[in-house]
């Protein structure tokens, strides 16, 4: 409840009585999945139904009730790339709640091409050109997948990037896919004022690339049956195609919108001074919000309160 709270002071809510329903919708899907952990990862608006999503972690084990993975040699298997976490959905907060299937790289290349309402129901047909042919809940989790992998932000200095050495190459350093978390007593805590700096702020979740994974897939037989120069020469040619992102890339270098400066607006709310705590490190602390929208998906937003966000 608190986490919502600070939402409404950032100007987004539900009202009371619908967070508190979907709170104990949220602790009732948790229990009957027996997830690791669950999140309530927001709302998209239908024409005639509207979307309430949950996002799980259950270390890459499927959902009851969940279709089958198709057999796809690019899919990224569940609890990998863009399939890392289940999603569930539901029109109604005291009704049931539906699992999503895993997405697969040629359903996330062709949601790109098109621009379409949801209705709300998941099994509607989408008639769009270029045509999607799968129904709506694929092209739903399409949406969550590239959303996820724009939005979900962390404070500089949480992670670092594992690197093959001690003084990685700026190529090592792209190449390089796994992070892990920076050890607690080597983190400092950031003030209110490094927070309003986009530079402050990095993506937690990998960039999803053209061809609908978050790493490329396998090389075809015949470029394995190419000459090495060759095959290297192939490898140049993808990569300058579909390029690699920085893991943990910071939100200032992400490319704004035609007519818009940066990529990200900041806005607090609230008491802005700052004060002195009782902690060891005598660190200092702020009770006001601070808001981050995107403007490449203006719906998704991320507060940071305290130290917490």
């Amino acid at each position: 409840m608190e986490e919502f709270q600070r939402f409404e002071w950032a100007g987004v809510h539900f009202g009371e009585e619908e967070t508190y329903l979907l709170q104990r919708s949220l602790t009732k899907l948790s229990h009957d999945t027996k997830a690791k952990s669950i999140k309530f990862w927001g709302k998209i608006f239908g024409s005639k139904k509207d979307y309430y999503i949950a996002e799980l972690d259950q270390e890459g084990n499927a959902p009851d009730g969940a279709e089958p993975d198709p057999e796809d040699p690019k899919l990224e298997a569940r609890g990998t790339g863009v399939n890392q976490y289940n999603y569930f959905v539901t029109n109604d907060i005291l009704g049931e709640w539906t699992p999503l299937p895993v997405i697969t790289p040629d359903q996330l290349t062709q949601s790109r091409k098109i621009k379409y309402i949801f209705t709300g129901n998941l099994d509607a047909t989408i008639v769009t050109n270029p045509p999607f042919q799968w129904s709506e809940k694929y092209y739903l989790r399409a949406q969550i997948a590239r959303i996820s992998h724009s939005t979900n932000i962390i404070p500089s200095g949480l992670w670092k990037i594992n690197a093959d050495s001690d003084e990685p190459t700026q190529e090592e350093l792209l190449q390089a896919r796994e992070i892990t978390e920076t050890d607690p007593e080597e983190v400092k805590q950031a003030t209110l004022q490094q927070l309003t700096s986009l530079k402050n702020w990095q993506h937690y979740m990998p960039a999803i690339l053209k061809e609908g994974r978050t790493t490329y897939s396998e090389a075809p037989d015949f470029v394995n049956e190419m000459e090495e120069a060759e095959r290297e020469q192939w490898e140049k040619d993808r990569a300058r195609k579909d390029p690699l992102e920085y893991r943990l890339k910071a939100l200032s270098d992400d490319k704004p919108l035609n007519g818009y400066k940066q990529a990200w607006t900041l806005r607090t709310c609230g008491d802005t001074i700052e004060y002195d705590t009782i902690s060891e490190k005598k660190e200092k602390t702020s009770y006001c919000v601070l808001a981050l929208k995107s403007q490449v998906w203006p719906g998704a937003m991320t507060i940071a309160y305290g130290n917490k966000w």
